[in-house]
C-alpha cells in the first residue's frame, strides 16, 4: 500500500449531497492514513458550517475546514484548498458527486509506477453512461496533450494532480468567475505535465443535479469569452511551437461558444465590453488554420457570429 497521501478538495454551497461526497472519500480503499479531506464552505446559508464543525471534530485528522468569509465562487474556493492541501496529491471533489470505493488507490498507484503529473479516471453518470466517453476509452500510461483525446476532458473532475506539480508551474483556477473558471487550470496542467496517464476504470461518479449549485451559471457570456481568450494564451504560451494546436482551439471554441452564439448575434443590449472582448477574441485566435479545423457544419455555425462582429464594426 502506498505511503502517499491524497488532499481532496471539495468545495460546496447549500449541499444536501455533501455527507455522501465526504463519506466517497474518507470510505476509500487506499484507507483513512491516506486521505485527507479538505472542504471550503463557500459561505453557505443552510447548517453546513455546524454540521462540518461536528464532523471535524469526529475525525481531527482526516477533515479540515475552510469557512470563506464571503460567497467567492468555485475557482477562489478551490484554490484556498489548495493552499491548505498537505498531501502528496491533488483531487478536486464537487460536493453533489461522489467516488468509487477504490478510486483513490488506482490513481497514486499509476501515478507512481509512471511518473504521472496527471491521471485521468473515467467519469460516470449515475444512469451508468460515461460522461465525455472518448477521454477514458482505453487505459494510455504514457499520454499527452498532442497525442490523446485530453481536450474532451477540460474540468477537473475524475483526475488526480501531483501537488509538487502543481505549485513548481504556479497553476492555478481563476478567479472571480462564475464559469469556466477550471479550464484554464485543466488547459496549463495539460500542456505543462511531464506524463499524464489515462485509466479507463470508473472513479467518479457524478450528479447533473437541477439544484442550486457552485458552477451552474446559465448564459454567462462574458465569463464564456474570457475563459475562451485566457485558455488560448495558454495554449499559445506553453505549447510545444513545432506542433499544430488549431485543432485543440478549435475544439475550445466549440465548447465554449457554439451554445451561445445564436444569443449573442440576437442579443439587442450586448454591452461594448463584451462585443469588444468578442472581437479581439475572434481576431486573435480564430484563424484560418482553427476555422479549416472545423466541420463545414461548425464553420456554418459560427458564421453569424463573425458576420455580426463584421457589421457592427464598420
Amino acid at each position: 500500500m502506498s505511503s502517499s497521501i491524497v488532499s481532496v478538495i471539495i468545495p460546496t454551497f447549500n449541499r444536501k449531497t455533501l455527507l455522501r461526497a465526504l463519506g466517497s472519500a474518507l470510505q476509500q480503499s487506499i484507507g483513512l492514513k491516506s486521505v485527507e479531506v479538505i472542504v471550503v464552505n463557500d459561505f453557505s446559508t443552510d447548517n453546513t458550517r455546524e454540521l462540518m464543525e461536528g464532523l471535524v471534530s469526529a475525525f481531527p485528522q482526516n477533515i479540515k475546514l475552510i469557512n470563506n468569509l464571503k460567497n467567492s465562487g468555485p475557482g477562489n474556493s478551490r484554490n484556498a484548498g489548495i493552499d491548505a492541501a498537505k498531501g502528496d496529491y491533488l483531487l478536486f471533489l464537487d460536493s453533489d458527486d461522489f467516488l468509487t470505493q477504490n478510486s483513490l488507490e488506482k490513481m497514486v498507484l499509476c501515478a507512481e509506477e509512471n511518473l504521472s503529473d496527471i491521471v485521468l479516471g473515467k467519469k460516470n453518470n449515475l444512469d451508468g453512461t460515461t460522461h465525455a466517453p472518448g477521454s477514458t476509452a482505453k487505459t494510455v500510461l504514457k499520454a499527452s496533450i498532442y497525442n490523446a483525446p485530453l481536450m474532451h476532458t477540460i474540468g477537473p473532475a475524475s483526475k488526480l494532480f501531483r501537488s509538487e506539480f502543481i505549485r513548481k508551474n504556479n497553476i492555478r483556477f481563476s478567479e472571480n468567475r462564475k464559469w469556466g473558471e477550471d479550464q484554464p487550470f485543466v488547459i496549463k496542467s495539460y500542456f505543462t505535465a511531464s506524463n499524464i496517464s489515462i485509466l479507463a476504470d470508473d472513479i467518479y461518479l457524478y450528479l447533473d443535479s437541477d439544484e442550486l449549485s457552485l458552477t451552474r451559471v446559465v448564459n454567462n457570456y462574458l465569463d464564456r469569452v474570457v475563459t475562451t481568450a485566457e485558455v488560448c494564451s495558454i495554449i499559445k504560451e506553453y505549447s510545444n511551437k513545432n506542433m499544430d494546436t488549431s485543432g485543440v482551439v478549435a475544439h475550445v471554441f466549440c465548447a465554449n461558444l457554439l451554445p451561445v452564439i445564436s444569443s449573442l448575434v440576437v442579443e439587442p443590449d450586448i454591452d461594448a465590453r463584451l462585443f469588444q472582448s468578442v472581437k479581439t477574441l475572434l481576431e486573435s485566435y480564430f484563424t484560418k488554420n482553427v476555422i479549416l479545423r472545423l466541420t463545414p457544419q461548425l464553420r456554418n455555425a459560427f458564421e453569424p457570429l463573425i458576420e455580426y462582429i463584421d457589421s457592427r464594426s464598420s
